[in-house]
């Protein structure tokens, strides 16, 4: 943030003039902060590009392991591992260049080869919205003296041994970027729907209805899928898919109880869940003087065991259902919205009819409720997020 409003203050654009100096010093100050910590993680300086003395070595760098390396060669196989795996050395039709339909010539699609720098900088680059507002994005630009070379990081090469390409994230907007980069990668064209395709048509006639034909090759080609070279290798190898260090407890707000197997004659026919311990969290503030008082930061800190209260381990993200829009436009239980929100923000206790006053739940208390519950500090203070949401579903309702 202070490295935008010292880019605005170089541009003249803030109206406070008084205090432009200060903000373009602070956004300097931003600035070095930033590029100094770039070039702790990130490089793209090669010490021994191609066409200095660097010789191409007769073991390649991959096939050696960083163990077996002596520390008086690690320099000779830093600048190894950068020649020959590192570059972009050659752009290609079949690979990298595009021709986009407002260029002439087609260009690399990984922007190289890039312009030399001779120290790291931060540039702002004005991006197109919707509502023609002007705003910025920062882009880094790293210290190089080798147009061909990908960023990484020396240490993290050297142990890899192989191609890598690290970027910095600085701002939301390469976060929107990067996320939706891999979000919209295609994967290869599938041979399945290839031979479907042709199987399917080499059997139909000129007089087949072209929707049964679509139909008849969907159906066949939605029975088997492609699988990836590397979703191969884990299913060969038995290995995980995926892997997290956190662990979703799922709450449902409309306090579900669980019926054991093992009963007693004596025994309750149900326990008591999370909403239940919640409810009567007063009890515990003996034994934990800082128990929670709304349900989402309860379920997060603390869990039932043998119906006493325990402390939950600290990688717990509670999972909490049912949500509803609070757009009626796209929910036609839009009602709802307002009654799960309060269960989960406001710290009700006893039963679950006193997060809306012990009234009949009808939609008007619902959203009346909300509104003067919303207006109170705590509210604004946990739930910042869905301050609009009750002036934008007006917009679809009428109370």
């Amino acid at each position: 943030m202070g490295t935008l409003k010292g880019f605005l203050a170089e541009q003249n654009v803030l109206s406070d003039e008084e205090n432009r100096q200060h903000t373009i010093l602070n956004g300097k100050k931003a600035v070095q902060q930033i590029c100094s910590y770039v070039d702790l993680l990130l490089s793209t300086s090669n010490p021994s590009p191609p066409g200095t003395d660097w010789v191409k070595p007769n073991i390649h760098p991959c096939k050696r392991k960083h163990d077996d390396i002596p520390d008086d060669e690690c320099a000779n196989d830093y600048a190894d591992l950068l020649n020959t795996v590192q570059r972009h050395t050659n752009c290609s039709p079949n690979y990298c260049l595009k021709k986009n339909s407002n260029q002439d010539e087609a260009s690399c699609r990984f922007h190289f080869p890039f312009k030399c720098c001779d120290k790291t900088r931060v540039k702002f680059e004005k991006i197109h919205t919707k509502d023609k507002t002007v705003q910025y994005k920062a882009k880094i630009v790293t210290k190089r003296n080798d147009p061909r070379l990908n960023s990484h990081h020396p240490t993290q090469l050297m142990g890899w041994r192989a191609n890598c390409d690290i970027q910095l994230i600085i701002d939301h907007h390469a976060h929107i970027e990067y996320l939706s980069k891999y979000a919209a990668k295609g994967e290869p064209r599938s041979p399945i729907l290839k031979n479907t395709f042709n199987a399917v048509m080499k059997n139909a006639s000129s007089f087949n209805n072209p929707h049964k034909v679509i139909k008849k090759i969907m159906t066949r080609t939605l029975g088997e899928r492609d699988f990836s070279a590397q979703e191969t290798m884990h299913l060969l190898l038995s290995l995980k898919m995926y892997g997290t260090t956190f662990n979703a407890l799922p709450i449902n707000l409309n306090s579900s109880r669980r019926i054991p197997v093992d009963l007693n004659s004596t025994d309750n026919c149900t326990k008591d869940s999370l909403m239940d311990l919640s409810a009567n969290r007063v009890q515990f503030s003996d034994s934990f003087p800082d128990v929670i008082n709304l349900i989402f930061e309860f379920a997060a800190k603390f869990k039932a065991k043998n119906g006493k209260l325990e402390r939950q381990m600290p990688n717990v993200v509670p999972r909490i259902f049912p949500w509803y829009s609070a757009n009626q436009k796209y929910d036609i239980k839009y009602n709802l919205c307002w009654k799960y929100q309060l269960l989960k923000y406001k710290p009700w206790k006893n039963e679950l009819n006193d997060a809306w006053g012990n009234v009949d739940p009808d939609p008007n208390t619902l959203v009346q409720t909300w509104r003067s519950f919303f207006k109170n500090y705590l509210c604004s203070k946990t739930c910042s997020k869905l301050g609009d949401k009750t002036t934008t579903s007006q917009q679809h309702r009428t109370i």
